[in-house]
């Protein structure tokens, strides 16, 4: 704790008030401006997903009147009205207000009898068209399946509200279904699995009062952004028949399901799978195995069967490319709070973070980022869906109004401090200088303790942060980069990246040797992580040759020596094969 505070009480003295340039705010999916169509990519497995255009995307909603503790503009009244708060009232009034925005937009494909039943149930309809993604959801879809599923069972849905939600923003167009369950498969063709179910039967099933006794999870009590990773459910009725029969004692344990597909070692050698032309369905995973991937998808399946919102999760390790790795992530149940957990993450091979296919969007997102929504979802929905409506409308404002933003962001993370889009924008703030530097300060010291359980952000945003600091402040930089890198003890792939960051902008104000220093001392430290070294090692070859060129009397020898040490400790071998990352870093090496 001492480090944390040493580093954020440093920080206090180096932020100024005014910054200098910095490029305009983009995230890396939910973006400004949109300067094409949403594109979907496909390779000959017959995955697809969406990917983000370039230029990103813009929002075609306007948003509502700001709430009363918005409205007022400048710094000093932002940060007043934000401490104010939002009252229940003027909360409600924004957020209705953008419900009949949205819903005025989708005006046409909407049925005057639909808008009527929304209306007469106004918490169905505030979900469901904030659920509604601007950049990615086929809204006119959306409505269809969700009237249609009103129509099949009126009563049911009120009952189900999210489970029907969930349905709706997944089954909007057809790809969420096939991606998420070819995704990150290999050796297995279409003919093998079961056709896809259709969602009204998906609906029934998740429903079904009789059901309800036997789920993990009770469907009518989870939260519509969680139940997107249940309802992408596409195994038959008799593989589900088996599950219960076959499975039914790993309920309570959904951990164990991973291990019980026998590993296929015929497979990863790249000879004939044992599973071969079979029916690619649970009994079969079973009886005859797979891979990581397939022990995976096996596990997910029957989670899903269960009642259990769950998702294939795939990483690289510290041995590259060979150590590319499939796991399972779940929802569980912590002390009354949903937490995603995992199993088949092999720690040994150093797996920090993974990527999910969101079933919604159909984009890829980091699993580090799907466990923060998680948390902030799991102390309270309505807060999440609050704080979502006010950064949505900060990020539109920030163009325009960027103190009014400043303020929208500040009461988003008031009310669910795990919404990652209002800290970019709050960093971004500090960066411009539309938030002082007394106040960043401050928020850099709540960011690093509330978020000290996601580092990945906390480091995204102290890179914008640091831009707020003078680059010609060469020493109160570097002082934070040392101090920062003690936070991400935990986490070396972070440290790592942090160490590039610093190095660059030692050699940016000359200060070659000092970055030589600092990146052979970390791959030293960290030459076990393999992979995540490759880069600081391409770096220390790099700079030592071109260091050696204008300075004769910089000696070689002592890097590589240092090298030698390091390859000692790298892992070169997985199983009895060279890994890749080892036969890289050999490359990398030899350049010298």
């Amino acid at each position: 704790m001492r480090i944390v505070v040493t580093c954020l009480m440093l920080l206090a003295g180096v932020v100024p008030g005014a910054a200098g340039t910095e490029a305009p705010f983009t995230f890396k999916t939910d973006i400004i401006k949109r300067a094409e169509p949403v594109k979907v990519t496909i390779d000959a497995s017959g995955r697809y997903w969406r990917k983000a255009p370039p230029n990103g995307f813009v929002d075609p909603i306007t948003p509502p009147a700001l709430p009363e503790a918005g409205k007022e503009a400048g710094k000093e009244a932002g940060k007043e009205a934000s401490k104010k708060g939002i009252d229940a009232k003027a909360m409600l009034a924004f957020t209705d207000a953008y419900v009949d925005a949205i819903e005025q937009k989708h005006a046409k494909a909407v049925s005057a009898d639909f808008i009527a039943w929304l209306k007469a149930r106004p918490e169905i309809r505030r979900d469901f068209w904030l659920a509604l993604s601007p950049q990615f959801d086929e809204a006119a879809k959306a409505v269809e399946i969700l009237d249609a599923l009103r129509q099949h069972d009126a009563k049911r849905v009120e009952q189900f509200a999210h489970l029907a939600i969930a349905m709706a923003v997944v089954y909007d167009t057809p790809d969420a279904l096939s991606t998420s369950r070819l995704n990150y498969l290999w050796a297995v063709s279409d003919s093998q699995f079961s056709p896809q179910r259709p969602y009204l039967a998906t609906f029934d099933y998740f429903s079904d009062k009789k059901n309800q006794a036997r789920f993990t999870f009770k469907p009518d009590q989870l939260p519509w952004p969680i139940l997107v990773h249940l309802v992408d459910f596409d195994i038959a009725d008799s593989e589900i028949d088996w599950a219960w029969k076959n499975c039914d004692a790993a309920r309570k344990d959904i951990a164990s399901l991973y291990q019980m597909v026998p590993y296929d070692h015929d497979k990863l050698g790249g000879r004939s799978p044992k599973l071969g032309s079979s029916d690619y369905v649970l009994e079969n995973l079973r009886k005859l195995g797979g891979v990581c991937v397939d022990q995976a998808h096996y596990t997910t399946r029957v989670a899903k069967a269960f009642g259990v919102p769950s998702m294939k999760v795939a990483g690289e390790g510290r041995y590259g490319a060979s150590s590319l790795h499939a796991w399972a992530g779940f929802l569980i149940n912590a002390g009354g709070r949903a937490q995603l957990d995992f199993t088949g993450r092999y720690q040994g091979d150093y797996y920090y973070t993974g990527d999910i296919f969101d079933p919604q969007t159909r984009i890829m997102i980091l699993d580090r980022e799907m466990a923060m929504l998680y948390d902030g979802i799991s102390l309270s929905y309505f807060k999440y869906r609050d704080s979502a409506a006010l950064s949505r409308a900060a990020v539109q404002l920030i163009g325009s109004d960027p103190a009014a933003a400043m303020t929208l962001a500040r009461q988003a993370i008031e009310r669910n401090t795990f919404n990652p889009n209002a800290w970019r924008l709050l960093a971004y703030g500090v960066s411009t200088g539309a938030i002082d530097q007394r106040e960043g300060n401050l928020l850099v010291a709540r960011l690093m303790k509330d978020l000290a359980n996601h580092p990945d952000l906390t480091l995204e945003c102290l890179q914008r942060f640091m831009a707020a600091i003078d680059p010609k402040d060469v020493a109160a930089r570097q002082k934070i980069f040392r101090n920062a890198y003690a936070l991400y003890a935990k986490r070396p792939d972070l440290q790592i990246q942090l160490r590039l960051l610093q190095c660059a902008e030692l050699v940016a104000a000359q200060q070659q040797p000092e970055a030589l220093n600092i990146a052979l001392q970390t791959c030293t430290d960290n030459a076990k992580e393999g992979s995540l070294i490759l880069p600081l090692v391409e770096y220390v070859v790099k700079a030592s040759k071109e260091f050696n060129a204008t300075n004769p009397k910089f000696q070689l020898s002592v890097v590589k020596q240092a090298l030698v040490k390091i390859e000692k400790d790298f892992p070169q071998k997985r199983g009895n094969e060279a890994s890749a990352a080892y036969t890289e870093f050999q490359t990398i090496v030899g350049t010298l």
